[in-house]
């Protein structure tokens, strides 16, 4: 049994971060700037399809913001949450672990039905979090 110095509990998320122009969010995001919105899976992919731009992927969520912080201090740390068995999943895991973070507390479930994720364009001159869900397949 391992002894850490600090555990973080949270919700694990892989943050997608684009940089756009004012006339990406015009013809592309619904809504005004400034703000979030949720959109569902189809939406998701149609704003991903229309980014010409390179995706920065990055592990999110306060949590774990903090235990990888400390973790590259090379303070013994652990992370405990639930991750999807998918590409996300793993690469938060790895991510983690590159950090100097304990992930054998990660639990992967047989089954999710919602996948999570913050999605955010930035421009020059605003910032927009989009928060995105989509249904999950389901292996029982």
């Amino acid at each position: 049994m391992s002894i850490f110095r600090v555990i973080g509990a949270g919700s694990p998320l892989v943050d997608y971060t684009i940089g756009v122009d004012d006339r990406f969010l015009q013809q592309n995001i619904p809504g005004g700037k400034g703000g979030t919105i949720h959109i569902a899976g189809a939406e998701r992919r149609r704003i991903f399809s229309a980014v010409t731009a390179p995706v920065l992927r990055t592990p999110g969520g306060a949590a774990a913001n903090t235990i990888s912080a400390l973790g590259k201090l090379q303070i013994g740390t652990a992370f405990l949450g639930k991750l999807g068995n998918d590409d996300d999943g793993n690469f938060f895991r790895q991510e983690m672990a590159g950090c100097g973070v304990s992930t054998e507390y990660l639990i992967f479930p047989t089954f999710v039905f919602f996948k999570t994720g913050a999605f955010i364009l930035s421009s020059i001159s605003t910032l927009i979090s989009i928060l995105f869900f989509f249904p999950f397949s389901i292996s029982l």
